[in-house]
């Protein structure tokens, strides 16, 4: 069949489109993927905003074609756009916002309930190793009674405490990990026992840890680490018990919302090199004449800098709030770009899947 869908795909513009939704959902099968994979892959080869509700099991999402998560709808697809019903006895669902639909949008709507139906049967009778059950609860959603099941199957010791590390460089080899991806960038996510010490020097890469807890909380931890990790400069691998005070600001912040500070978009606009640098050691010696001992330059090139930057940002820097103020704009500018088109580190080669 494949042979001849090939042959055919040279002379048929629907025959090629048929055989790329083919191939493309026989890779997600291979590869054990589950619901929101299978939504992202809809909606990319649809170019039309794909739902899912499967009540059952507590998930409600939809994506657009940029694979981009979307507040759900209350009221469920409307009327004219294809839907198919992947469970009937509990009304579960799949969607294609479309209300013009292509043969396309109901060849991939059928494989979408054809590898959604195969993931709720693998999830229904299968006991997962440890690190199988940790690279679902990264990148599936699941109710609520079989995360608590997953969580059991991580085999973590109920007397003991574990941090999550959520880094751009797999730490820790001999540990529990999988890997997740936040936006364009492949972050590994950790188990480590809490009594593992620390170093905060994380050359050429981002870090992030999440604080000690139990392990029916282990979730809490990897949130909290994913937190950090976006607001971590490069190099650096930041504590979310260091950051108590600022880090829970950001915890259920939205980037896109972030995003729209104008001291945020001024700084990804004027894209200063030194900035970050410059700001840090100002913070950490008080005055220009120690930030020029730290960071090992003159104080004219310092002084430079500290009045193009109150130039730029309208702020007086010898004023220890104003300081903080710019402080916390480059914090939150790099949570806010971390994995888009505006993050160096994703634009650098260390992307998703690389």
């Amino acid at each position: 069949m494949r042979d001849l869908l090939s042959r055919l795909a040279a002379r048929d513009t629907e025959a090629g489109v048929a055989l790329r939704v083919l191939d493309y959902f026989d890779s997600l099968d291979g590869s054990g993927a589950g619901p929101e994979a299978y939504l992202r892959g809809g909606a990319a080869l649809t170019g039309s905003v794909t739902g899912m509700s499967l009540q059952d099991r507590g998930i409600d999402i939809r994506v657009d074609p940029a694979g981009r998560r979307l507040p759900s709808r209350s009221t469920g697809p409307e009327s004219g756009w294809p839907t198919a019903c992947v469970s009937p006895d509990t009304g579960s669902r799949i969607w294609v916002e479309n209300p013009d639909p292509s043969t396309t949008d109901r060849l991939v709507l059928e494989r979408l309930v054809q590898g959604v139906s195969r993931w709720r049967d693998r999830m229904d009778s299968f006991a997962p190793s440890p690190a199988q059950a940790w690279s679902i609860l990264l990148n599936d959603p699941v109710a609520a009674d079989r995360r608590v099941q997953l969580i059991s199957s991580l085999r973590l010791d109920a007397n003991r405490t574990y941090r999550v590390l959520a880094t751009t460089k797999i730490s820790g080899a001999d540990q529990l990990s999988a890997t997740t991806d936040i936006g364009a960038v492949r972050v590994y996510a950790v188990i480590q026992p809490a009594s593992i010490r620390l170093d905060s020097e994380f050359p050429g890469h981002r870090g992030g840890a999440g604080p000690a807890v139990a392990p029916t909380d282990i979730m809490e931890s990897w949130s909290r680490a994913r937190t950090v990790l976006r607001m971590a400069p490069f190099g650096k691998l930041l504590e979310w018990d260091r950051f108590k005070v600022i880090a829970p600001l950001f915890l259920h912040a939205m980037p896109e919302d972030v995003m729209t500070d104008p001291t945020v978009q001024l700084i990804t606009a004027e894209q200063i090199p030194w900035l970050e640098e410059t700001v840090t050691a100002l913070t950490r010696a008080k005055s220009v004449r120690g930030a020029c001992v730290e960071l090992g330059l003159h104080h004219s090139t310092v002084q430079k800098r500290v009045d193009r930057l109150q130039d730029t940002f309208d702020l007086d820097l010898s004023n220890s709030r104003h300081l903080f103020y710019l402080w916390l704009g480059c914090v939150a500018q790099r949570f806010a770009v971390f994995g888009t088109e505006l993050d160096p580190w994703a634009r650098s080669g260390n992307q998703a899947g690389s």
